[in-house]
């Protein structure tokens, strides 16, 4: 079932409840006041009847008209005067002396309720509501003795009027009842349907996500606890797509990882299987096994390099890695040290000029980073050209930049220098004796070392590399 209809449906069903209550208390009430005042109507006749009966008695017995055995024949004609002088159809009057009914304003004697007799006292009343056929009656009786026997004087009153008005009250409030449930029902549909429409916004959209298309949102906008969760949910959905993007991204790089590695692999050990099998099928002259030997060496040389950067990369990965406070500048001085002779015999300068300052690292790995980023500055760098390295305090970090003036990078090369086998241009960095991994390395090592790094490139311009450490203040 729809959220709308769980909140019609509850709404309904409460609303209901709460109309039943109402109008069963305010007919129940309307009906016991309509009763009570019938009683009180009914115990008023009575009372007249009663002091006009015994008055009229009293007066036969004190004028020595009648005696006590005489009673009964006075009563009936007493009661037929009184019933003949009431003032309403609606009631009856009844005269029961010694246990028998001398008057009858009734046709049927025997329809008096005889609980009315029992159990009463002198001077005392009883009542008594009973249904015969299609009417309701009310019996007041008022009891008192004379001459030592049971007198009663009794009120019939017809109350018929007021349950048909029961009736009539109970038959109009089940069709306002109705009417006003069926309204009600429209209305709450209507306000269920607008306070959902916003959740089954976030459903449909929910839906969308499911079914790959994660660049959707919600636009639901309210400032109720409908509108948070919309954000909320927003905000989830970017954090998903960034996500998914994410593993897409690495999917394709780990695709495109494995076909580098595949290549770089299969390409020396192409040439060292067909220089092998030359060497050892073919006679060649000392000078050619020469020439065959050093190109097998070299290839085996580059696939060395090739798993030592490999392995390098994996530990980085799985390992801890211990750091403790180093002088940065003295880093960067070892490093371009260590790079010269390589740039010497290309006619490259480094220049170097950096602060004193202090950074917490794992110092050889640091100084491995640094001359991975050398290493490639010489690489895209031409011959006779200048390499320049600065170090200097930056507020509360420590910057390294390392600037060439070589062959530059596209901003999509950039955007992919740090994945594993990557190569802005394949031709030269094999030339040179690269495979592509020196840089993800440099990426591992500064991620774990919470460092940022940032390029800025220009083709044809040259590239500057920036590294920011935080400052070792202790």
């Amino acid at each position: 079932m729809k959220f709308k209809y769980k909140v019609l449906a509850i709404n309904l069903i409460m609303l209901t409840l709460a109309i039943s209550i109402t109008g069963f208390f305010m007919t129940n009430n309307s009906f016991k006041l309509s009763i009570e005042s019938e009683i009180r109507h009914a115990v008023t006749e009575n009372n007249l009847s009663q002091a006009v009966v015994e008055y009229e008695l009293l007066k036969e017995v004190n004028s020595n008209i009648i005696d006590e055995y005489d009673i009964a024949g006075t009563l009936e004609e007493i009661g037929r005067r009184v019933a003949s002088g009431m003032s309403t159809g609606d009631s009856s009057l009844f005269i029961r002396y010694a246990d028998e009914m001398v008057f009858s304003g009734s046709e049927n004697t025997g329809e008096v309720p005889s609980d009315l007799f029992s159990g009463f006292e002198k001077m005392s009343k009883s009542y008594s509501i009973t249904h015969e056929k299609d009417s309701y009656y009310i019996y007041v009786a008022s009891h008192n003795k004379i001459f030592n026997k049971e007198l009663s004087i009794i009120i019939k009153r017809n109350v018929s009027a007021v349950y048909r008005e029961l009736n009539d009250n109970l038959k109009f409030y089940a069709l306002l009842f109705a009417s006003v449930l069926l309204i009600a029902a429209g209305l709450l549909y209507i306000i269920s349907s607008v306070l959902t429409k916003p959740l089954e916004k976030l459903n449909k959209v929910t839906e969308q996500i499911a079914g790959g298309e994660y660049d959707v949102r919600s636009d639901v906008s309210s400032s109720d606890e409908v509108g948070m969760l919309s954000d909320k949910f927003n905000v989830m959905a970017e954090s998903v797509e960034n996500h998914v993007n994410e593993l897409q991204d690495m999917v394709v790089r780990r695709d495109r990882f494995v076909a580098d590695f595949i290549h770089e692999i299969k390409t020396p050990m192409t040439s060292v299987i067909g220089y092998a099998d030359t060497l050892r099928s073919i006679e060649m002259t000392e000078e050619e096994e020469k020439e065959a030997l050093d190109y097998i060496y070299s290839e085996g040389k580059r696939l060395e390099n090739l798993s030592m950067r490999l392995f390098d990369l994996l530990y980085l990965k799985d390992h801890d890695i211990t750091k403790v406070k180093s002088e940065a500048d003295g880093i960067v001085l070892e490093a371009s040290q260590s790079m010269k002779p390589k740039a010497k015999s290309r006619e490259i300068r480094i220049n170097t000029e950096v602060e004193k300052g202090y950074i917490s690292c794992d110092r050889e790995l640091i100084k491995t980073a640094l001359i991975n980023i050398i290493d490639n500055a010489l690489k895209a760098s031409e011959n006779g050209s200048e390499i320049v390295i600065t170090g200097k305090t930056d507020n509360e970090e420590y910057l390294i930049e390392i600037k060439d003036s070589g062959i530059g990078m596209t901003q999509e090369d950039i955007k992919y220098m740090f994945d594993e086998f990557y190569m802005a241009d394949k031709s030269r960095t094999r030339r040179e004796g690269g495979a592509g991994i020196g840089l993800s390395l440099v990426k591992q090592i500064m991620e774990r070392h919470e460092a940022g790094i940032s390029v800025e490139s220009e083709i044809g311009k040259g590239t500057t590399v920036s590294i920011r450490f935080k400052l070792c203040l202790e």
